[in-house]
């Protein structure tokens, strides 16, 4: 059986459900039907986790290794307030240092 077959058999047993239904039922049936389609839809989609997992092309490859750098560069306001610390850190200890040999001398 094809897939348009299948369509056209569901198609008419959902007309023969809908023959003994008054104008509210109607309704009901066919935004059940909808909804149905709608999960149905949503399920055949991938998931990001199926995407990921998807093989990929010697392109794909390629396009990553160029954009690797693109990533984090160390150049962020956390990481500079991080390294002026530690620049200040090392002054300090320079300057006991400085301190300790001037008195030796």
């Amino acid at each position: 059986m094809t897939e348009d077959e299948s369509d056209t058999e569901s198609s008419a047993g959902m007309e023969e459900d809908l023959v003994g239904l008054d104008g509210d039922e109607v309704l009901d049936r066919l935004r059940q039907e909808c909804r149905m389609l709608q999960e149905l839809d949503e399920l055949a989609r991938p998931t990001p986790y199926g995407r990921i997992l998807q093989t990929k092309t010697l392109a794909h490859w390629k396009k990553a290794e160029q954009n690797w750098g693109f990533g984090y560069t160390g150049n962020s306001a956390r990481r500079k307030r991080e390294f002026a610390q530690i620049q200040r850190e090392k002054e300090e200890k320079n300057a006991v240092i400085r301190k300790r040999l001037v008195f030796k001398i």
